[in-house]
């Protein structure tokens, strides 16, 4: 198939430099102009996809070299592209971060030259000025690339003429647009980033206002101009197999389960998988019927009190897994099965039980970022032996991590052992990404219909 949808990649000079707050702007503006903008998020991150879905309604697919491949990452774009007016991607760290913090792979410079997006380079001016013109050249001739502008972001309204004039002149490179200084602009952090769009009030009325100047202070035509330069990409949908009979998959999805990927929702549903949200910190149960769990990512130690009193919620997922229930519970999913989890403020709370110990907060953020993983003991989605991309990001910390796979960080040697497994199990600190990984999802949504039918002859 051929996407012929206009794209862009907004890129940044490094993390913290102003990706999100433009990208927010820039799809805001074009919103402003009844631009139908397909969003997605270079790389793992969950809680930015958040923030895109805070202007359209929807979250955007990540775009990920490392989890997904080429191929696959291709398809998973097109798809997603197909039908909008244009394709807004926000990149991930500085533009040539990439594994290991020693390598452009898998950077965002590599998911733009994959997919032909041409770029535009976010400069942070909040703290330079005419250092952002070095900045820029740099950055447009460190490698061949697709950089075809700049946006500035935090520049003093009286010197961004100046420094346009200055960064165009150095670079040859048009500068397309502003973001000025807004009290706006800019959002709160938190141990895991930025934080959820949820936690913060007025955000609608934020980013309503943050498009408005940037509508003001940009060329909208010079960037749609840009977008359209973008040649036709080909792609190719993977086939997946599907089930003879539907199966219904419980998914965790609330303010404490807020982490997950869309693209790993989706692939499940092409195999016959229904997907059914649930909220263990509302609901009194699992939903009716389900066959199969997803207990994913979340901020789950900042709701600990209020999971550990649902109670009838914990005894219905535990009576479920110990009774055979397919569950991948991966990143806080993990935690909430945890005897006892601890909140901010070390005050520990009864969760599910189902693995020992108490899960609490470490010193620092612990083995941040991709790992390969190598699985040790037969699972429900890998043989022994199969390698997985995986990624991982946490401050709390089990006393028991678990055994059966063993983890490398890319291009590091750091090896580490973690997670639990079992025939109708997958537990662990890393997120998989289940879109890269067609045969661990056929496997879980098989082990889903075998407790189906096992179910069904019980009755």
């Amino acid at each position: 198939m051929i996407s012929t949808v206009p794209r862009l990649m907004i890129a940044a000079t490094g993390s913290h430099s102003g990706k999100t707050v433009v990208t927010l702007a820039l799809t805001s503006a074009l919103k402003r102009m009844h631009t139908d903008v397909a969003t997605f998020k270079a790389g793992p991150d969950y809680v930015d996809p958040m923030f895109h879905a805070e202007v359209f309604g929807r979250r955007g697919q990540n775009l990920d070299l490392y989890l997904a491949g080429a191929q696959i990452m291709t398809a998973i774009y097109g798809q997603a592209a197909q039908g909008h007016d244009i394709a807004i991607t926000e990149g991930v760290m500085g533009f040539y971060d990439g594994l290991g913090g020693v390598s452009a792979k898998c950077s965002t410079w590599d998911i733009a030259r994959k997919l032909q997006m041409p770029v535009l380079l976010v400069l942070d001016c909040r703290r330079k000025s005419v250092s952002a013109a070095a900045a820029a050249l740099g950055f447009a001739t460190y490698k061949e690339n697709a950089v075809a502008g700049f946006i500035l972001d935090g520049a003093a309204a009286e010197v961004y003429p100046r420094l346009k004039k200055k960064i165009e002149k150095a670079t040859g490179l048009p500068v397309v647009g502003h973001l000025p200084r807004m009290d706006d602009a800019s959002f709160e952090s938190r141990h895991l980033g930025l934080m959820a769009p949820t936690e913060i009030e007025s955000i609608q009325r934020s980013i309503a206002s943050m498009g408005q100047a940037f509508f003001l202070c940009s060329d909208m035509s010079k960037i749609i101009e840009i977008a359209s330069q973008a040649p036709p990409l080909s792609y190719t949908v993977p086939q997946v197999s599907r089930l003879p009979r539907p199966v219904r998959i419980a998914f965790a999805q609330d303010a404490a389960f807020s982490y997950f990927y869309p693209a790993t929702l989706e692939i499940l549903d092409e195999m016959n998988c229904e997907i059914v949200p649930f909220s263990p910190l509302k609901d009194k149960g699992l939903p009716s019927g389900a066959d199969g769990l997803l207990l994913g990512g979340g901020p789950v130690e900042m709701y600990a009190r209020r999971l550990s009193a649902n109670e009838t919620m914990l005894e219905s997922v535990r009576n479920a897994i110990r009774g055979g229930m397919p569950t991948i519970a991966e990143g806080g999913g993990f935690l909430y099965l945890h005897e006892m989890l601890a909140d901010p403020e070390d005050n520990a709370y009864p969760m599910a039980g189902l693995f020992p110990g108490t899960a609490e907060r470490g010193p620092t953020l612990s083995r941040f970022g991709y790992v390969k993983m190598t699985a040790t003991t037969e699972g429900m989605l890998h043989p022994t032996g199969t390698e997985v991309h995986a990624h991982s990001s946490h401050y709390w910390l089990s006393p028991h991590p678990g055994q059966d796979y063993i983890a490398q960080k890319p291009k590091r040697p750091e090896r580490f052992r973690t997670g639990y497994v079992s025939p109708t199990m997958y537990a662990a600190f890393p997120h998989l990404y289940l879109a890269g990984e067609p045969d661990a999802a056929w496997r879980f949504a098989q082990a889903c219909l075998a407790y189906k039918e096992r179910e069904t002859v019980k009755k």
